[in-house]
């Protein structure tokens, strides 16, 4: 894909706006006072939830959907706004059993009348009212800027990207007509061609069926491999509406992390992604991923959005720039890790490589710079993301109390 000039350098920003946004967490951890970020050995971990501030009372806050516990040991973060009704906040608590949802830490991430992040979600189109549409069981504004591919229409299964204006109002983004029916719903898959004819192919040792309708592109030959786009029948019978041949000589395989997805103006989307390479000792690497209407795009087993686990198969298009052919979407796996930690490589601006109780994670600077001392061990715990590369990506690190460190010092 031939990326414009004008856009790789506004890409260059919102590359600089994800960074900060996957930073958030850590950042904020680390901003917490000593004594908020120390906790008792017997208290589980606390459990990280973003939503709208919906009401206020003496001590009990409505968060999205939860009633969250706010007093005194709260650690309050409102360094970018205040934290009044409407505003978008990423809370951390802890259960507790006489009170149910206790905060540990709030963070302000944007104002009342700011938008939250971008959601994304596939539903059936119930009603169409003017610039009102019911997408499931939610009420979406359609303005002049949201972007329509195809043609929605009542009873479509349609795929929408949307800006969270206020809690019960969504604007829409992109709006996309994925079938006719929830029954049409494409197949995708790719694997070798093993066979090539008039009326049907044979790939990945499955039948596909080949009409006039059937875009077919690149040049078919068995051995090679091909992307499908399909409908499958209730007797099983896939008719393909687009196949994609691949040459694979030039293709990449790379393992990223989603920092964030971002809407251009021909519909296509531009992945803002922290790239690991193959040496489990590399660091991390902001990097590019182009996607558009030839992108085979796996959400089987995890939606696309911000914090995903990606695996992208791809072209280079220039320094730190890929285009993508397929992505394979994976839920990272929440894990937390106690034990003795040490620095095992050189600090960066990014952040460097620890190892805690034996395994090797990656920790921003931010978060280990106050709070661990890397010229000893001693003891931590971690919560974090295990990518699907293996990796342990540490979004909140706490040390002990200094009282639990004995007398070393």
């Amino acid at each position: 894909m031939k990326a414009d000039p004008g856009k790789k350098r506004l890409n260059r920003l919102w590359m600089a706006t994800a960074l900060v946004a996957l930073a958030l967490i850590v950042v904020a951890a680390s901003a917490l006072p000593t004594h908020a970020a120390a906790r008792p050995e017997d208290q589980a971990p606390p459990q990280r939830f973003e939503g709208y501030l919906k009401a206020q009372g003496p001590d009990k806050w409505l968060i999205g959907d939860f009633s969250v516990l706010v007093d005194q040991r709260t650690a309050l973060n409102e360094k970018r706004g205040p934290a009044t009704i409407g505003a978008w906040l990423i809370v951390w608590v802890n259960s507790d059993a006489n009170a149910g949802l206790r905060a540990e830490l709030i963070f302000v991430d944007r104002p009342a009348g700011q938008s939250g992040p971008m959601v994304q979600f596939t539903n059936r189109l119930n009603k169409q009212s003017g610039a009102w549409w019911v997408i499931g069981d939610t009420l979406v504004q359609i303005t002049p800027e949201t972007t329509l591919i195809g043609d929605p229409r009542v009873g479509h299964l349609v795929w929408v990207m949307a800006d969270p204006k206020s809690p019960d109002l969504l604007c829409a983004v992109i709006v996309e007509s994925v079938a006719a029916t929830p029954e049409n719903v494409p197949v995708e898959f790719e694997g070798a061609i093993a066979q090539v004819g008039v009326a049907a192919w044979q790939v990945d040792g499955r039948q596909v069926m080949i009409t006039e309708e059937t875009a077919i592109w690149g040049d078919a030959a068995v051995g090679k491999s091909a992307e499908v786009k399909a409908v499958q029948a209730q007797d099983g019978t896939l008719t393909a509406h687009i196949i994609r041949v691949v040459d694979q000589t030039d293709e990449l395989t790379l393992g990223v992390l989603v920092a964030a997805i971002l809407p251009t103006e021909t519909g296509a989307t531009v992945w803002d992604v922290l790239l690991f390479s193959g040496d489990p000792g590399a660091y991390p690497t902001p990097t590019t991923i182009y996607v558009n209407g030839n992108t085979l795009v796996d959400e089987s087993r995890a939606v696309a959005k911000a914090g995903q686990w990606a695996e992208v198969r791809g072209l280079p298009v220039g320094q730190g720039e890929f285009k993508a052919d397929m992505i394979r979407l994976e839920e990272p796996v929440p894990v937390t890790i106690a034990g003795d930690a040490e620095l095992v490589s050189d600090e960066t601006a990014a952040g460097a490589w620890w190892r805690i109780a034996g395994q090797r994670v990656w920790v921003s600077r931010q978060v280990a710079a106050t709070v661990v001392d890397p010229q000893r061990k001693e003891g931590a715990a971690i919560q974090g993301l295990l990518l699907g590369n293996g990796v342990v990506w540490v979004r909140q690190l706490q040390a002990p109390q200094s009282g639990d460190r004995g007398n070393g010092g």
